[in-house]
């Protein structure tokens, strides 16, 4: 997976639509669970704080 950014678009890189069955952090625990949704809900998190960075710029 690329890395992520704070830019307009799917910031899960498409990882939802693979609908993986566990996610692994670099040299950490490993999440099994309700992974589309988590990172649906990554995705939704980068959009607000994108949003309240460039609404605060104005």
């Amino acid at each position: 997976m690329r890395a992520t950014a704070l830019t307009p678009g799917d910031r899960s890189g498409g990882a939802a639509d693979l609908r993986p069955t566990a996610l692994g952090l670099m040299h950490g625990p490993v999440f099994r669970g309700d992974t589309v949704g988590a990172l649906t809900d990554l995705g939704d998190a980068y959009d607000r704080l994108l949003d309240d960075a460039l609404a605060a710029r104005h």
